[in-house]
């Protein structure tokens, strides 16, 4: 479960095992494992920079608001994918994760359109940067369904601070599963475990995972498959 759904921390991985099992001193067995996992030690992020005070943006219900934002994949590769489009639920903190070729205003339109307006519905804000990405095709398809477009100030980034903190994230479960797998080729086939990991996991705010706030029920999470299938 660790090295397959994002090579989390201690307290999520043991949050997915012990979701299906258990065996005595299970808590110790994942802070073992995590401990000693090799592309975790060589990736770990070190965070020394002094962080601004940041206000919070009002939660004002499920599905209200999407910050969303764009994650550079971790260096050039075999592979046609080189964005990563992440958009974050704001009230449950669910994430989607939506591989992109590229940053133009037509694709990321089309992206949200998909994986977000399809799904979910409407928002009434999505929150972005000031990027280009933004514009145009995506803008417009914000103005036609009536959806507010907030931006964030340009000297100031830190203001879209949750997608922010999943972009860093994305991008450090990238480089520890292609160190894992020993290729950076097709990374874009590790989002989908990724994803799953972290909205499988309980948030340290509401000790709920965000997939439980939106589905109303638990996740079943490899390898736990088989278990399930025959109770």
């Amino acid at each position: 479960m660790h090295e397959r759904l994002g090579h989390f921390g201690r307290r999520r991985t043991a949050a997915m095992v012990r979701d299906a099992f258990y065996w005595p001193d299970v808590i110790r067995t994942c802070v073992e494992v995590v401990s000693t996992c090799d592309a975790c030690a060589r990736y770990r992020a070190h965070f020394d920079n002094h962080a601004p005070h940041l206000n919070p943006l009002e939660v004002k219900g499920m599905y209200y608001r999407f910050p969303t934002d764009l994650a550079r994949m971790p260096r050039k590769a075999k592979c046609n994918y080189q964005w990563v489009m992440v958009v974050v639920e704001h009230f449950t903190n669910y994430v989607c994760f939506i591989p992109l070729q590229s940053k133009e205003p037509s694709e990321t339109a089309q992206a949200f359109a998909l994986h977000i307006i399809a799904r979910f519905g409407c928002p009434a804000e999505v929150l972005t940067d000031n990027g280009g990405e933004w514009e145009k095709d995506f803008a417009q398809l914000l103005n036609d369904h009536f959806i507010d477009h907030r931006t964030t100030f340009p000297s100031h980034p830190q203001s879209n601070g949750l997608s922010e903190r999943i972009v860093q994230m994305v991008k450090a479960s990238l480089t520890k599963a292609c160190a894992r797998a020993g290729s950076i080729d097709h990374r874009e086939t590790f989002l989908p475990w990724i994803m799953l990991g972290y909205n499988a996991t309980p948030q340290e705010s509401t000790r709920l995972s965000p997939y439980k706030l939106v589905y109303a029920q638990r996740p079943t999470l490899p390898p736990a498959i088989n278990q399930r299938a025959h109770q």
